[in-house]
């Protein structure tokens, strides 16, 4: 991942750059600047962080909405760690899932296609998001169980919310959507 943070305060750059590191999202490249920093060509994705709400009404902010498709979030000052992962996770699967023909809305817990939608329940959503942030690399049950359950007894529960995940996601984005990979753990499948 290329990472372009400048967002005008040492603080705040170096906070983002270390979270970010440690999460280490599998995307091409991520800039995260303030409006009134121009954004790197190269960006895949991007995220702004503004002071107060002008922002948000500025034809800049409507041309880097369309440019970038869902690849573009915002954030006001103050940011917490928390609302900042959540943001790159968001805008990181935005390409992922658009191209892929169906939407995740995270927050309302929906998944779309063609008309047809489901809603999943707070655990499946998490454990959903997790699988689109992974993209093409398998999530052991080990890492499910530590990321969405924090405890690594043997619990079947990965197992047991991938089967919910299936029944509920097969109608409507078609079978082997969500794939065991022998070994390794379970992955979304490659178009």
């Amino acid at each position: 991942m290329s990472l372009y943070v400048n967002t005008g305060k040492a603080e705040t750059d170096r906070m983002i750059s270390s979270a970010l590191k440690m999460m280490s999202p599998s995307v091409g490249s991520l800039a995260i600047c303030t409006p009134d920093v121009q954004i790197p060509a190269d960006a895949s994705y991007v995220i702004v962080i503004c002071e107060g709400d002008d922002f948000l009404t500025s034809a800049a902010h409507s041309a880097n909405e369309e440019k970038l498709e869902g690849a573009y979030g915002v954030l006001q000052y103050p940011i917490s760690l928390p609302e900042l992962i959540r943001t790159v996770r968001q805008v990181t699967s935005a390409k992922r899932q658009s191209e892929s023909d169906f939407v995740f809305d995270r927050e309302r817990r929906v998944v779309s296609k063609n008309g047809k939608s489901v809603t999943l329940s707070e655990k499946e959503a998490e454990l959903f998001a997790l699988l689109l942030e992974e993209g093409e690399k398998p999530l052991s049950r080990e890492a499910l169980r530590c990321r969405l359950w924090q405890n690594t007894d043997g619990t079947n529960a990965p197992d047991v919310y991938v089967s919910y995940l299936r029944r509920k996601l097969t109608p409507i984005l078609g079978e082997g959507f969500i794939i065991n990979v022998r070994g390794e753990g379970y992955m979304i499948r490659k178009n």
